[in-house]
């Protein structure tokens, strides 16, 4: 009797064990941007960790793709609306706006926010990463003051459209010129399939 008392407390710790980490995965992440948090952002260190995106990723209004699209615009724009860029089959079949809590998601595991995408990076693990991340790409896709004019209009973190908006989206990683394809499985080239 004495022996199967151990055997279940020790199911009851390893049970109680698999949920705090299920709970803790990145997959799992608060999918609600709020203003507080866009407001709390450092956009310093968004621009650093953007480091990691600029390989496969452009910011600037006419820049070209890379192995991942250009990003101008992406705000409020369909998922894989950039007719000239090659996006894998999930992202062509996924039918959702690009918001400050969709890329919030999408940071932090692309592969289980949307599962056989082509995007090489893994996620960032930091919620505070991503929220810095997402502020300075609004600001250098210029979808900051758009975003927050509609946040005070709607109480809402951006879902509205804005008709002066580029284009752009999240990229995955494709074959480049040279007929290589990019893969990595670090932290730093995986964002290439926004």
């Amino acid at each position: 009797m004495r022996g199967n008392r151990r055997v279940m407390e020790k199911i009851v710790g390893l049970v109680i064990a698999i949920a705090f980490v299920c709970l803790a995965a990145p997959g799992n992440a608060q999918e609600i941007v709020t203003d507080e948090m866009l407001a709390s952002a450092d956009i310093t260190k968004g621009k650093t960790t953007f480091l990691r995106c600029r390989a496969c990723h452009t910011l600037a209004e006419g820049d070209r793709d890379r192995v991942g699209p250009n990003l101008w615009g992406l705000f409020d724009s369909e998922v894989g609306f950039r007719e000239e860029f090659k996006y894998s089959q999930a992202l062509q079949d996924a039918d959702f706006t690009w918001t400050p809590d969709k890329l919030n998601g999408w940071l932090a595991k692309p592969k289980d926010f949307l599962p056989n995408n082509k995007m090489a990076f893994v996620g960032l693990n930091r919620e505070q990463d991503r929220i810095n991340l997402i502020v300075y790409l609004m600001e250098q896709t210029k979808a900051a003051d758009d975003v927050t004019s509609q946040t005070d209009e709607t109480g809402d973190s951006g879902s509205e459209s804005d008709e002066g908006q580029s284009e752009n989206m999240p990229a995955e990683s494709t074959e480049g010129d040279d007929g290589e394809t990019s893969e990595t499985g670090s932290d730093e080239s995986e964002s290439a399939e926004q």
